[in-house]
């Protein structure tokens, strides 16, 4: 069973919605539903965030290995401290939004 549903009317963008969320979305393409979701594809297709917070996790840590690909990309060489962080900030992902 997915978390997600996908709902599409011809000629507009597909919307992904979170299933079973604890608020209703705005899926009008002409209104911004209040999770800020985001056009992906090309326009193709507009991602809502849930508001339940089911994909924090996931967001966090892609934000995370983003900025530590980008720091390698640049020869940074990481100190004792950053890479504390950023293990630190895994951890507590890990721990409170486990991959699935």
């Amino acid at each position: 069973m997915t978390q997600w549903d996908r709902i599409g009317i011809e000629g507009l963008p597909v919307q992904v919605v979170p299933v079973r969320d604890i608020r209703e979305h705005v899926e009008d393409p002409l209104v911004v539903c209040p999770c800020m979701p985001r056009l992906l594809e090309d326009g193709k297709v507009v991602a809502h965030n849930s508001y339940d917070g089911r994909e924090i996790g996931e967001v966090c840590r892609n934000a995370i290995n983003a900025l530590g690909v980008a720091l390698a990309h640049h020869n940074h060489q990481w100190t004792d401290v950053e890479r504390d962080h950023f293990d630190h900030a895994t951890l507590i992902l890990d721990m409170h939004y486990p991959l699935p």
